[in-house]
């Protein structure tokens, strides 16, 4: 992507969406030369971040979060079937967190043949366009599930109104999820329009 200059937003969302494409078929090849890599898969978050706007698109259950006053404005949607059973009444959010499937993505980098296709999403010419409009003091994180599986939305976005930099939200929120005893790693970026 990093090879890719343009200033047409589109493209740029191409760009990323397509190395997706090409990060999967490389973890679906080097797992079909090597049997002990079977079935192995990832999630991913991408965004390209200007002076006034983003562009994203992501997979699985790494997120994307665009805070404004502490508030969520704008966050992805997981790919898993929690989400898929919370939308369709079956279950609550709560019951979400605790649900035995809510490991179970249906969107994946890599994953072996039994895998769900790969989805990326939000798609370009869809409601909820991958190119958004960002404002003085608004906050992106993206993140692993390991951060918002042990922390709610709103913790989150209390951490990131207490912080004065990216830096600080950064260690603020790693040192939080540290206080749960996390079950999962936990990766995350953090930036502030200024």
């Amino acid at each position: 992507v990093s090879k890719h200059q343009t200033d047409n937003p589109q493209d740029l969302y191409h760009a990323m969406a397509d190395a997706l494409e090409r990060a999967d078929s490389a973890i679906e090849q080097r797992a079909s030369k090597e049997p002990d890599l079977q079935g192995m898969g990832t999630t991913a978050v991408l965004a390209a971040i200007g002076r006034d706007s983003y562009i994203h698109c992501h997979l699985g259950d790494s997120r994307l979060y665009h805070f404004r006053d502490g508030k969520i404005i704008y966050q992805t949607k997981d790919h898993s079937v929690v989400r898929f059973l919370v939308e369709e009444g079956i279950i609550t959010s709560a019951e979400a967190k605790e649900h035995p499937y809510r490991s179970q993505l249906t969107s994946s980098l890599g994953g072996g043949p039994n895998a769900n296709r790969l989805t990326i999403e939000p798609k370009w010419d869809e409601e909820g366009t991958p190119h958004r409009q960002w404002e003085s003091g608004d906050w992106l994180l993206l993140c692993s599930d390991g951060l918002n599986s042990e922390l709610e939305d709103e913790e989150i976005g209390a951490v990131l109104e207490k912080a004065s930099s990216p830096e600080e939200a950064s260690q603020a929120l790693r040192e939080k999820v540290l206080e749960t005893e996390a079950r999962d790693n936990v990766t995350l970026v953090v930036a502030r329009k200024r």
